[in-house]
């Protein structure tokens, strides 16, 4: 047995070799894919007369934006981990179904199926599903690309099971609508058949009843074994755990904002602030993986939370009495943070 893993070494490791040689040229290509489909969103929009910061059928190109920047710098820099990786196919997805929102509206929505490579469109629209698993296992994997424990694997591979049938389904449908010609399309690009409440798909409705439940169980367990052993953590590992909390506690906020915003109509709520909150976790997992300025995440949760305080005090000679206090005990902690 021993002999037969010393023989099978070197070709893992050629192999290993091989992927990290090709890897700039991988991210590269990501790259030049990310920064056109990007740039085709502009004329996209105008054609079915619509803003950038649309969201109806995907994500708007600045969310696509803050996960593909983070995803990009890790999978450069680190290579052999996979959650860099993960980002840019999470990014790639959601441009490319922001994309192809665009164009259904344009094509099904304005035009009645006159333009070509309609159905195309209408196969890369629910790029969003891909996206949305890809997202679900960031925080499981964090932050070697491994899950945490052995006993954590059989969670991953539910939630992976659970999202292939989940996104297969999507194809499966909008094939089906394409050779049925139900391609009546939303506001937003998405096809009817996928809204969830279609006769028609009834497994499917049923598929994804039970997707975002077991999403959200995946994320609150994978955050909670994180948390767990943040006490059990201690130097590099414990500041890793405090970035990726943070960034979590900010996709909540983001998420959140953006629910409320969509039921009480707030623009602002489902624009930019909330995408902003939401990058915020890829962006704390590039940081922790990469260690860059790592140890920084003390300072900004401590400015964060003094700035909470005060802001919530009444009084204004309070706010800046505290205020001065805070910013003089913040700065006085920066100078010893290595």
């Amino acid at each position: 047995m021993g002999r037969a893993r010393q023989a099978g070494a070197p070709a893992v490791d050629a192999t290993a070799d091989r992927f990290r040689r090709a890897a700039p040229t991988v991210c590269a290509a990501f790259g030049i894919v990310l920064l056109a489909l990007f740039i085709a969103d502009v004329p996209l929009a105008r054609l079915a007369h619509q803003s950038l910061n649309a969201n109806g059928g995907s994500a708007p190109v600045w969310a696509s934006a803050g996960l593909a920047i983070p995803g990009f710098v890790l999978a450069w820099r680190r290579p052999d981990n996979p959650l860099g990786w993960l980002m840019l196919s999470g990014a790639f997805f959601l441009a490319l179904s922001e994309d192809a929102s665009y164009y259904s509206v344009a094509d099904y929505g304005l035009r009645h199926g006159d333009l070509p490579l309609g159905g195309v469109a209408l196969l890369a629209q629910p790029g969003w599903a891909p996206a949305i698993v890809l997202l679900g296992v960031l925080v499981l994997l964090f932050p070697d690309g491994r899950p945490p424990s052995s006993r954590w694997r059989w969670l991953a591979w539910a939630f992976l099971a659970v999202g292939a049938l989940w996104t297969a389904g999507t194809v499966v449908i909008t094939v089906g609508g394409l050779l049925d010609h139900r391609t009546q399309v939303d506001s937003g690009g998405n096809l009817l058949l996928l809204s969830g409440t279609n006769p028609a798909a009834g497994w499917w409705n049923v598929l994804q009843v039970m997707f975002f439940p077991l999403l959200t169980a995946c994320w609150l367990a994978s955050l909670a074994g994180q948390a767990l052993s943040y006490r059990r953590s201690s130097g590099v590992r414990r500041q890793q755990l405090k970035w990726l909390l943070a960034g979590s506690a900010g996709a909540l906020v983001g998420t959140g904002f953006a629910a409320a915003g969509g039921v009480l109509g707030l623009a602002w709520a489902t624009g930019f602030v909330a995408v902003g909150a939401i990058a915020f976790l890829p962006v704390s997992i590039g940081v922790a993986v990469l260690r860059y300025r790592l140890f920084d995440i003390d300072r900004v949760i401590s400015r964060t939370v003094a700035y909470a305080i005060v802001t919530g005090l009444p009084g204004r000679r309070t706010r800046g009495w505290l205020g001065r206090r805070a910013q003089s005990a913040v700065a006085g902690a920066g100078s010893v943070v290595p």
